[in-house]
């Protein structure tokens, strides 16, 4: 009981402070009066808080409101955006990061660039670099890795905007297209099917997670895809996992429609 007056107290003369400071009003100041409204350690504790206060203050009136960034691996790199929704666009994507290199440089890429908002896509190579026994326990640290990104984003004045990823095609060779085949004959799963499987997943978590969230979500996967959920065949490079011009083309057009609507609301 004690302890949450004295927290009380704290609070209350941290607003105080606010007003004070107009007047250039300091803490020893304060303790030189005969107010005697507070000891000197908790008007200590009360300039801290309000310090902190004024910090994130700054930190939003520095933001860089015509700035949004794209973070990823080489989906996103890949991504040649100069400006969308009349906003400048940076690129952070690097080729062949799992979600958790993209947490892991988040500060250094994202939060010191003070943007407006962030784009965060990708976690494809999360299920391409694990084996079938681990793919379970690996998706679960994938959303964890989503999660404590937005909240990096969210704690810094950042709009995170999510997106649903991709899916794959067989590659581009008569050998792949006969073994898929095959498979299919021995009722047998493909690996594009196995890949498939799993981003459709990834894709509803997300998803449930944007609306449960109110986050802008960006559903890039059934732009190039077919009725199937494959990626259609002119929006895949040979290797059927990289987009082509045409599926970027694609996806520009559908971003600069939906992000317009979505950052009102923000």
């Amino acid at each position: 009981m004690i302890l949450s007056m004295i927290r009380f107290r704290t609070i209350i003369l941290t607003m105080i402070l606010s007003i004070l400071s107009f007047w250039r009003i300091r803490v020893n100041e304060l303790c030189m009066t005969n107010l005697n409204i507070l000891t000197y350690s908790e008007l200590i504790e009360a300039e801290s808080i309000f310090h902190n206060f004024q910090s994130k203050d700054m930190t939003h009136e520095n933001r860089q409101k015509d700035l949004i960034i794209i973070i990823g691996a080489s989906y996103a790199a890949g991504w040649n955006l100069e400006r969308i929704v009349g906003l400048r666009v940076v690129n952070k994507g690097v080729g062949g990061e799992q979600s958790f290199e993209m947490r892991n440089r988040f500060e250094k890429d994202i939060i010191s660039l003070n943007p407006r908002a962030v784009i965060i896509w990708g976690f494809i190579n999360d299920i391409f670099n694990v084996n079938q026994e681990e793919i379970d326990a690996t998706l679960e640290k994938t959303k964890n890795n989503f999660v404590e990104m937005v909240k990096l984003a969210q704690d810094n004045g950042i709009i995170p905007i999510l997106t649903t990823d991709l899916t794959i095609r067989g590659k581009k060779s008569w050998p792949e297209t006969l073994a898929s085949w095959i498979g299919k004959i021995l009722g047998k799963e493909s690996y594009q099917d196995y890949v498939n499987k799993h981003v459709l997943a990834m894709n509803q978590w997300i998803s449930k997670y944007a609306k449960a969230q109110d986050l802008p979500l960006l559903d890039l996967q059934p732009i190039l895809s077919d009725e199937q959920g494959i990626r259609k065949r002119e929006y895949a490079v040979e290797d059927g996992s990289h987009i082509s011009p045409k599926g970027y083309d694609k996806l520009t057009s559908y971003t600069q429609k939906m992000l317009g609507d979505s950052l009102m609301k923000y």
